[in-house]
């Protein structure tokens, strides 16, 4: 069927369009048939009264859509795109195939208020394989140094974040318990210990450090720091044991071996002040 004269066109989705135009029939129902590689397909119907026809149908394709944009991803799992347009004629609200090149059906479109979105396929874990052997680009493992020193980085972060909000539902919860929660808080902190930490205010000196296993260090205990490795010297200050993490607060030098360290500590830094310069 043919429309002479003024066909007016509104469309309903991307491919189905309402028609209207004059015709010379007062009373008719038809079949809108095409020819689809050599066999007829029926892409609409139309219905004639009083000289006015009506038709719905997929006619002349989808509308025509401005520039879309386009984004890869997935190479390690199957290559996939996803992508959008905007029609220029209005399409209230549509969905749709997206076919491949043996009319497999690879994906799929949604349309609202003339706005596109498209996701599809474009190849197969074993595609990208073969293309890749092909091309002499064996894809290595997936786990390597730079992904595992970043994953440990987020579980570090993680595991921080969630440590903070656990402390602060347990001095809030816990508004009578003090003591428990202040170990806790304490136990946390201890837990981030990975390496000696150490602050310096003259001579004394306070700081934290993990215990080695071999050491067959106890679950409590406290005792002197001393000044050297005789049972005998003077006493430095005290230390705590709490599993496998040590703390301490204790003095560097004997006071009669300050002054000697402090010379010897100003030379030191000017040495390397004469290095620099």
């Amino acid at each position: 069927m043919t429309a002479p004269g003024r066909t007016h066109v509104l469309p309903l989705t991307a491919q189905w369009y309402l028609a209207g135009w004059r015709s010379k029939y007062r009373l008719r129902a038809k079949t809108i048939r095409t020819s689809v590689d050599g066999r007829e397909k029926i892409i609409g119907f139309a219905v004639t009264v009083l000289g006015y026809t009506i038709a719905l149908g997929v006619f002349s394709g989808p509308c025509h859509t401005t520039r879309g944009w386009y984004r890869d991803f997935g190479h390690r799992f199957g290559r996939y795109t996803i992508g959008g347009w905007r029609t220029v004629r209005r399409v209230p609200v549509s969905t749709g195939w997206v076919f491949g090149g043996n009319r497999d059906r690879i994906g799929c479109t949604v349309t609202l208020a003339s706005r596109t979105l498209m996701w599809a396929k474009l190849a197969t874990r074993a595609d990208l394989r073969a293309s890749r052997e092909r091309r002499g680009l064996i894809p290595g493992p997936f786990w390597t140094g730079k992904r595992v020193h970043r994953a440990l980085r987020v579980l570090t972060v993680a595991l921080i974040a969630l440590d903070m909000v656990l402390v602060g539902l347990a001095w809030y919860l816990w508004p009578v318990s003090y003591l428990v929660t202040a170990a806790y808080t304490v136990w946390v902190a201890l837990t981030w210990v990975k390496r000696p930490h150490f602050l310096d205010i003259g001579r004394f000196t306070a700081g934290v450090w993990p215990v080695r296993p071999e050491r067959g260090s106890p679950i409590l205990s406290l005792g002197w720091v001393l000044h050297g490795c005789d049972p005998a010297a003077p006493k430095a200050g005290l230390e705590l044991v709490i599993g496998s993490y040590g703390m301490g607060v204790f003095a560097l030098v004997p006071r009669s071996g300050w002054p000697a360290c402090k010379r010897a500590k100003a030379n030191r830094r000017a040495r390397q002040k004469e290095r620099t310069s």
